[in-house]
């Protein structure tokens, strides 16, 4: 995607997030709202990612954090570099960054899985 972002016509990048802000059992009067705003910058898809290959789903922390899909600032102030080692277009800072939707379905357990719209 960075061919593309680096385009010069493309002013701007957009992104849907809608990123799972807690994990784990919901405790028993519901995650604080200090649960969920720490989410944006903790948390799965920050610190770690679950391995689904077994049985069981298994935590697994990042040996290297520019994997970490939901640390959008270190993704944007960064050169990216490609699996071979060569740098690509992007230049740290280069485009605005725009969260064109965020958010949740009105449900028990939305935010461990806000993209998940389950059928009433």
């Amino acid at each position: 995607m960075d061919e593309l972002w680096s385009s010069q016509f493309i002013g701007v990048i957009g992104i849907e997030a809608y990123f799972p802000l807690t994990d784990g059992p919901e405790p028993p009067f519901g995650y604080s709202a200090e649960d969920v705003m720490g989410g944006w910058s903790s948390g799965v898809g920050y610190d770690y990612f679950y391995d689904y290959s077994k049985s069981e789903p298994e935590e697994v922390k990042y040996n290297n954090s520019r994997y970490a899909w939901k640390n959008i600032e270190k993704w944007w102030s960064e050169t990216h570099i490609n699996p071979g080692g060569s740098k690509t277009k992007w230049q740290p800072k280069m485009e605005k960054i725009w969260f064109t939707e965020y958010g949740f379905p009105s449900m028990n357990g939305c935010t461990n899985e806000p993209n998940v719209i389950k059928a009433a």
